[in-house]
């Protein structure tokens, strides 16, 4: 609901708090498909928006890496510690 609520408010230049809460607007067609892009989502939902999740590493070097990496690129390595 954090994602429906912080793109609807951007997209539509209305005022929604960007939290996890259900919203309701007074336009009713606004309030309408607003309410359509909050779950569970119908098989005739009419919510304008395709949320995706884009994750990026960010590695812990300096000078600090602004881009990051798409995580499709960053692997997961076990760490040992030597022995003693």
């Amino acid at each position: 609901m954090y994602a429906a609520n912080k793109i609807f408010a951007a997209h539509h230049k209305v005022k929604i708090p960007a939290d996890f809460e259900r919203h309701t607007l007074k336009d009713d067609q606004l309030n309408h498909h607003l309410q359509e892009c909050y779950p569970p989502k119908q098989p005739t939902a009419t919510c304008i928006f395709d949320v995706t999740t884009d994750l990026r590493v960010f590695p812990n070097i300096a000078p600090a890496d602004k881009e990051g990496w798409p995580r499709s690129s960053a692997r997961a390595t076990s760490l040992t510690a030597p022995p003693c």
